[in-house]
């Protein structure tokens, strides 16, 4: 799945700094959980700069730093798409082969950074077309 963060802009030390700054609770939780290392450490003989650097960017696909930078999509690892794929392919070979003409295709496995055709974002919140029309279809409040 690759490094856990990557350093692009500035120096290294000041990008450590900055990932601190955002995500300094899930840093020390994974220092400890990992290595056993306390993030008051730092600075010092036992963990430099550099060091931190190597192990919060190395850390595993299952940290809290990980979840915490990538949100909702970390679970997503190569295994768990290859095992989608292999559900929605056999999904579609029983719709293909059930001979109901009028049946629906399914649907495939929601996937992080695939946005469902029939799904939209309006406003904060998710809404399929059906709910829209339904929505803007019930009454109305004067203002």
């Amino acid at each position: 799945m690759g490094p856990a963060l990557r350093w692009d802009h500035g120096g290294k030390i000041l990008a450590i700094w900055r990932t601190l700054q955002a995500n300094g609770d899930a840093i020390e939780a994974d220092l400890q959980r990992f290595y056993g290392i306390r993030l008051a450490q730092v600075g010092t003989k036992e963990l430099t700069w550099r060091h931190l650097g190597v192990l919060i960017e190395h850390l595993p696909s299952n940290s809290a730093t990980r979840r915490v930078a990538l949100g909702d999509d970390y679970e997503w690892t190569l295994q768990n798409q290859l095992l989608a794929a292999l559900v929605d392919g056999m999904a579609i070979s029983i719709w293909q082969r059930g001979g109901d003409k009028k049946a629906k295709r399914p649907k495939q496995i929601p996937r992080p950074g695939v946005v469902d055709k029939d799904e939209r974002k309006i406003g904060s919140g998710k809404y399929s077309m059906a709910e829209v029309d339904r929505i803007l279809a019930g009454p109305r409040h004067a203002t």
